[in-house]
């Protein structure tokens, strides 16, 4: 039976103007089912909160709905000059993976990152929800980095998420990050010869004023130590 091995890293600001927009929540649930979900960008906190409180039993896309509720909840609670005042806020992104002995379902809304890597290399991955990706897949070359954290979903009742199920195998690693850990600098890290620390330590090093989060789900068939 494969074992789920999961190591978790954060960054978090330090000094005046910085800002904590990330959270995993990791959750091993009774025989070998395990929840790993990250909320990032405004309303993290309340997407959550919200999938903390439907852990008892569900799915990823059941978990996922249930933040995609909370966060409209809050944002259709403001006034329209309050929702004028915080432009963005309703942009929460979240990612909810659910492993089994040897698969994982992943949902997810907006451009968190979660990568399937197979002998150190990734081998596929949840496409973020962003204008750069859109871009990228009409064939546009040199698209603006910047258009990455341009959203063209999130975690709003209206959008749909898109759901992806990998086959995992020994040795196999799921590597999940929150918003602003920068894609490429995913695409160059190795599993096989640097940490998850590592990787929370170079983000942070990049935008040292917002929170970085990742969480790295190693599947082996040794017992845990």
């Amino acid at each position: 039976m494969s074992c789920q091995h999961v190591l978790s890293a954060e960054f978090l600001p330090s000094g005046q103007f910085t800002e904590r927009v990330s959270a995993a929540i990791i959750h091993r649930m009774s025989g070998d089912k395990l929840v790993v979900a990250m909320c990032s960008g405004p309303y993290f906190d309340t997407a959550a909160s919200a999938i903390s409180a439907r852990l008892a039993i569900g799915t990823s896309i059941d978990y996922l709905n249930a933040a995609k509720i909370a966060v409209t909840r809050r944002w259709n609670s403001l006034t329209d000059d309050e929702q004028w005042d915080q432009g963005w806020a309703g942009t929460a992104c979240g990612i909810v993976l659910t492993f089994t002995t040897d698969s994982c379902s992943a949902a997810w809304l907006g451009d968190n990152h979660a990568f399937h890597f197979r002998n150190s290399r990734i081998i596929d991955r949840a496409v973020p929800h962003s204008v750069f990706e859109e871009l990228q897949n009409r064939g546009t070359k040199n698209a603006d980095s910047a258009l990455r954290h341009v959203l063209t979903k999130w975690l709003a009742t209206e959008h749909l998420a898109d759901v992806r199920n990998w086959d995992l195998v020994d040795g196999d690693m799921i590597l999940i990050c929150s918003s602003y850990v920068d894609e490429e600098l995913i695409r160059t890290w190795r599993p096989d010869r640097n940490s998850v620390h590592d990787l929370a330590r170079q983000a942070g090093s990049r935008s040292p004023r917002l929170s970085h989060t990742v969480v790295g789900i190693h599947i082996s068939n040794a017992e845990f130590q």
